[in-house]
C-alpha cells in the first residue's frame, strides 16, 4: 500500500511493506528517506 500525502508544497510517499514504513520525502533539492519498523499498525480515518 502507498500513501501519497502533500505537505508545505512537498510530495511525501508513505510505502508500507509488512511491518517497515518507508517514507519518501521529495524537496527541491533532494530526498530524505526514513526507515521505521513498526511493532503495531493504526489505521484510522
Amino acid at each position: 500500500m502507498t500513501i501519497v500525502t502533500e505537505v508545505g508544497g512537498t510530495t511525501n510517499v508513505v510505502k508500507f511493506d509488512n511491518t517497515v514504513i518507508t517514507i519518501n520525502i521529495d524537496t527541491n533539492r533532494h530526498t530524505r528517506q526514513w526507515r521505521v519498523r513498526l511493532e503495531r499498525t493504526i489505521f484510522s480515518g
